[in-house]
């Protein structure tokens, strides 16, 4: 059998995230307590746990947008790296212009 075969480039194969749908789930708890800060997630760093919380401060996770709608500061509480997050039910507004 030859080494390069030509033929259609295939369709990628989805699946279904598990940690979307963990995710949307967290979204809509805090969504029913807005501005109550709630521990989301445990991390084995914290930068990983800085980096989650950043994620979901610039909206970069489908579940926590619009960007600003949902505030996230990760914390180390006794050795351990953990996200906090909330509601807050505003959009980022980069230039500070009020309305």
């Amino acid at each position: 059998m030859p080494l390069v075969q030509f033929q259609p480039l295939p369709a990628p194969e989805r699946r279904e995230r598990k940690s979307g749908i963990r995710l949307a789930s967290t979204a809509k708890l805090l969504m029913e307590h807005p501005g109550q800060w709630a521990r989301i997630q445990r991390h084995e760093k914290s930068t990983q746990a800085a980096a989650a919380a950043y994620k979901i401060n610039h909206g970069l996770l489908a579940a926590f947008r619009p960007a600003g709608a949902f505030e996230a500061a990760s914390r180390t509480v006794r050795g351990e790296f953990f996200v906090y997050a909330r509601y807050t039910d505003r959009e980022e507004n980069p230039l500070g212009v009020s309305e």
